[in-house]
């Protein structure tokens, strides 16, 4: 299905050319409306449903220095955040808490020495109750309102 859209759009492109000396205003914005679809893959996400003292590794290797994470806990109660290069093992040290009904925006930090983690461990302290957690991964600087906390997420040390 795709590779026929994908010529049927093709088509679709060069009837829309022929505008472009006729009626310029409506071929601008046929453009425009195709480059503002293009730039939503400028970032990815993710829905996580963490229960008691369990823990997730995400984005495994997806994101780069200066890229920017945005956290939203929809839970009552506090989840730990902190990069990782062990997606399967939670120490809990070095990480940003984040309190409950809270969203905080985080960057990426610069890569000293290699010890750049490359998963972001997102964990579940609680012993009773289970948490909801949504991350927006933004491939640079996001445009998210969310609080910054002035630093960036810790590594694991």
């Amino acid at each position: 299905m795709f590779a026929t859209l994908k010529q049927k759009i093709a088509l679709q492109d060069l009837y829309v050319g022929t505008y472009k000396a006729s009626h310029a205003d409506f071929f601008d914005a046929y453009e425009a409306s195709k480059t503002i679809y293009d730039l939503g893959k400028g970032h990815h996400s993710k829905e996580l449903h963490l229960m008691p003292l369990s823990f997730e590794a995400c984005f495994g290797k997806k994101f780069k220095i200066g890229n920017t994470f945005t956290i939203r806990n929809h839970s009552e109660f506090g989840i730990v955040v902190y990069l990782s290069d062990d997606a399967a093992s939670y120490s809990g040290r070095f990480a940003v808490k984040i309190a409950g009904k809270t969203e905080l925006k985080l960057e990426v930090p610069k890569d000293f020495g290699g010890v750049f983690g490359h998963w972001l461990i997102v964990a579940n302290p609680n012993k009773m109750d289970d948490v909801h957690v949504t991350i927006i991964l933004a491939h640079g600087k996001s445009g998210s309102s969310a609080e910054e906390p002035g630093n960036v997420i810790p590594n694991e040390g």
